[in-house]
């Protein structure tokens, strides 16, 4: 969403945790659901992934992973009956509630948890309709759009939080952490390194005692850059269509 510990992925070497997937549209059998333990490192996944992007919401996705939770014996409904529950209780809450954008945004990150994702951009759409300048929202959605492969579509996203805030560190951060990792439209990985350099440099200057200003200078370690260097032009071939441009 998860650990991105160099040392337990080489291969990436990414150190900034991010939200729990779990597998669109399936259903575990009984022997398969998640144990008590295993929901609760969920929940403080999710805690850590929304305390850097500062939002409000983590209480209380923490109590939508807490209910998965419960002793199997004090609870008849299966772990993923429990989360659909969950789901459906806020569905409800956006439905007697339709202008209200943080339930809009809670009701998308439920979804995100549970990895229903064609759903969740709608509803982040939604509310970024209503509140263009949820800023929180925003970090939130591009987080799960990279996650999901999407990466012109999490930049859009990264950009215009930059556009609210131009000196966001999280926003910075993570867009250089997007450019470092890059996707193509077709999926194939296509590392945009000096971008990344730049923002990870952006970063040091913009907030040089931060927590992500330490990851940042291992990342330009790790990048071979120790000393600034000017921004690079966003490439021509990465301009695409939005999935959501809110």
């Amino acid at each position: 969403m998860f650990s991105r510990d160099p040392k337990a992925d080489p291969e990436r070497g990414r150190q900034v945790p991010r939200a729990p997937r779990f597998a669109s549209g399936s259903r575990r059998r009984s022997s398969e659901r998640p144990s008590r333990s295993q929901w609760l490192f969920a929940a403080i996944a999710i805690v850590i992934v929304l305390s850097l992007v500062g939002s409000t919401a983590g209480t209380i996705l923490v109590d939508f992973a807490a209910r998965n939770d419960a002793p199997a014996e004090d609870d008849p409904l299966a772990a993923e009956d429990r989360q659909a529950a969950a789901i459906e209780e806020q569905r409800a809450i956006v439905e007697a509630n339709p202008n209200d954008a943080a339930a809009m945004v809670l009701l998308a990150q439920y979804l995100q948890v549970s990895g229903e994702t064609t759903e969740a951009i709608q509803w982040y759409t939604t509310a970024l309709t209503i509140n263009p300048n949820d800023v929180n929202a925003r970090l939130s959605f591009a987080d799960m759009l990279s996650q999901s492969g999407r990466s012109a579509d999490s930049e859009l996203q990264y950009q215009r939080v930059l556009e609210i805030d131009p000196a966001n560190v999280q926003a910075i951060f993570y867009l250089g952490d997007l450019y470092q990792y890059w996707r193509n439209a077709s999926g194939i990985s296509e590392p945009r390194t000096l971008d990344a350099i730049a923002r990870f440099q952006q970063v040091l200057s913009v907030a040089p005692d931060s927590v992500l200003a330490t990851t940042a200078r291992e990342r330009l370690a790790l990048l071979g850059a120790g000393t600034p260097v000017a921004a690079a032009p966003p490439a021509a071939d990465t301009v695409a269509t939005p999935v959501a441009a809110p």
